[in-house]
C-alpha cells in the first residue's frame, strides 16, 4: 500500500437536499488501501459513497482525490479521474444484453472479454437481457460493468447482499485480484466478518459521525468496539 492520498474529506457535511446525513466527516484513504466502511443501517454508509462520487448535495467542507478538489464536480467528471461506483441497486440495464450493458460501460476503455474472462458465467449469458439473469448474475454484471470504465479507485456498496455463498466467493476473489493490482477500494458491508477479512484499515460510521478510523486488527483484537457500535462481536 502506498503512502500517498488518494482521497482526502475534510471536514464534510452532506445529505440530499437541506437533510444533512454526513455530519463533519475527516479521513483520508490511502493509493492502494483496501478501506471497510460499516455501520447499522441508517449510519450514512451509502451517502457516504454517493458523496464520494458526486451524487449527494455537499453543505459545507472539501473532497480531494489525488490532490485534486472535486467537491464542485458532477458525477461524470470524476468519473473520468477514475472513480468507480458499484451502487447496492446494481443499477443495470434490464432490458440491454449482457453484451450491450458491458458496452455501454466501457466507454471504449476497455474490451469486454476481460469481463468475461473475469466471470465466464457471464460469456454463457452473453446474449439474455438484464432482467433475465439471477441476482447473482446481475451483481456480477454490475460490478464488470463499472470495471469496463478501468477505474482505479472503486467504490463497492454492500455487494454480497442477498448473494448465495458461492457468489459471493466469486465476487471476493474478483476484489482482492482488484486489490492486488494496486486500485484503491472501498468497501461498504453489512458483513463484518467479510469485511475485516478483506480490509486494511476500517471505518465505522455512526449517526453520520466517524466512531472508529484505523487498522482492522484493532478491531479484531478489541471486539467491543464492534458491540459498542453495531451490536456484533468478532468470532
Amino acid at each position: 500500500m502506498s503512502t500517498e492520498t488518494a482521497l482526502k474529506f475534510t471536514n464534510v457535511n452532506a445529505g440530499y437536499g437541506d437533510t444533512q446525513i454526513l455530519n463533519t466527516l475527516s479521513f483520508s484513504v490511502a493509493k492502494g488501501e483496501r478501506l471497510a466502511v460499516i455501520g447499522r443501517n441508517g449510519a450514512g454508509k451509502t451517502t457516504l459513497l454517493n458523496t464520494i462520487m458526486g451524487l449527494t448535495d455537499m453543505h459545507a467542507g472539501s473532497i480531494e482525490l489525488n490532490a485534486e478538489a472535486i467537491e464542485t464536480l458532477p458525477a461524470h467528471q470524476r468519473s473520468a479521474r477514475g472513480l468507480g461506483l458499484v451502487p447496492q441497486t446494481r443499477d443495470i440495464f434490464a432490458s440491454l444484453t449482457v453484451e450491450e450493458n458491458l458496452l455501454a460501460g466501457s466507454k471504449g476503455r476497455a474490451d469486454i472479454s476481460e469481463a468475461f474472462a473475469l466471470f465466464p458465467r457471464l460469456k454463457e449469458r452473453r446474449n439474455n437481457k438484464g432482467a433475465q439473469l439471477s441476482g447473482g448474475e446481475q451483481q456480477m454484471l454490475s460490478v464488470v460493468r463499472t470495471l469496463m470504465g478501468k477505474p482505479d479507485f472503486v467504490m463497492l456498496d454492500e455487494p454480497f447482499e442477498g448473494l448465495a455463498p458461492v457468489i459471493c466467493d466469486q465476487l471476493m476473489a474478483v476484489f482482492k485480484e482488484l486489490a492486488d493490482g494496486k486500485n484503491t477500494i472501498i468497501l461498504v458491508e453489512q458483513h463484518t466478518e467479510m469485511a475485516l477479512a478483506f480490509s486494511d484499515r476500517l471505518l465505522i460510521l455512526d449517526n453520520g459521525e466517524i466512531a472508529f478510523h484505523g487498522a482492522t486488527g484493532e478491531v479484531r483484537d478489541n471486539s467491543e468496539i464492534l458491540d459498542r457500535y453495531i451490536g456484533l462481536g468478532v468470532a
